[in-house]
This record gives structure tokens, sequence and C-alpha cells, in this order.
């Protein structure tokens, strides 16, 4: 299964930093909007701006925005500010894989329009095949990096 890992925040950090180390095999992928910052992940494999003592393995691939391909892809994770959400479906919509599997790691509001994200996604993928899946809870991104215990549930529309 081929993993797209949306935007470079604290949150998405710490999960691809998780699952690069816990699946050496695997290759990753992120994207991030901003170029300078994946400019510094390519070079440095480290954020900007969170936990300059994490170094990334190297399965990861970074790609800007531009860059990247969302058809290639089998497994999106979202974790992007949930007022973005909308905007980057999209933005995205006319380039992806019918019955590409969504994880949504956002907050549940869209505090622009108080929507959920998940009624953000039917309204912008109406047309669309997708699966969707969300992971909610007691998660820091500072105790995925510790690798402390983490409270939460994953639910998803198709078992």
């Amino acid at each position: 299964m081929k993993t797209l890992i949306v935007w470079v925040w604290a949150f998405w950090f710490a999960v691809l930093n998780h699952l690069s180390k816990n699946h050496k095999n695997t290759t990753f992928y992120a994207v991030e909007k901003d170029e300078n910052t994946i400019k510094y992940l390519k070079e440095k494999r480290q954020s900007p701006y969170f936990f300059p003592e994490v170094t990334l393995w190297k399965n990861i691939e970074f790609f800007s925005s531009q860059e990247v391909n969302y058809k290639d892809f089998d497994l999106i994770i979202i974790a992007i500010p949930a007022q973005f959400v909308g905007d980057f479906l999209l933005w995205i919509k006319d380039n992806l894989k019918s019955w590409v599997t969504f994880l949504n790691l956002a907050k549940w509001i869209d505090n622009k329009n108080l929507c959920t994200i998940w009624d953000i996604f039917k309204n912008v993928l109406w047309e669309f095949s997708y699966n969707y899946a969300v992971l909610s809870g007691w998660m820091i991104a500072l105790d995925l990096v510790l690798e402390k215990k983490l409270w939460a549930t994953i639910a998803c529309q198709d078992n």
C-alpha cells in the first residue's frame, strides 16, 4: 500500500517518524506546501519547527505539493488544520485514484464553517468513490515522539 502523509506539522511529523521507524522496509511519502520546509526536510531529515533531536529514517521521500501525483497513492493520511481540509480536497479531487483511503488526523470541526470534517469530505467528494477513516483521541505529538502510550480510536466507514 503506497502511503502519503500530507503536511509537516508537529503531529504529522510525529506520525511519520513513528511509521517510518516501525516499518523500515516500507517507503513512506510526504508532501508539504512550503518549498523551504521540503528543502530542509530533504537535506536534514529533521523538522525545521519541532523536535530538533529527531532525525527521520531514510525510508521517507518528500515532495512539494507541486511535485506529487495523488493518483499514485492508496492511502492518504491528512494531518492538516481542519479549516484547510475543504480547500485541500477541492485542489486534489481531480487527481485521485478511485477508492483511495483517506485517514483523517485533523481535528473534528472546521472552525471556519462549523462543519465536521466528514461533512466536508461528503460535500467536496460527493461524486467520487473513496474510503474514509478517522483517528481521534488523546494524542499529543511529543508523546508519540517519546513513544508514550496514546489513547485513540480509529473508525472507518468500510470494515
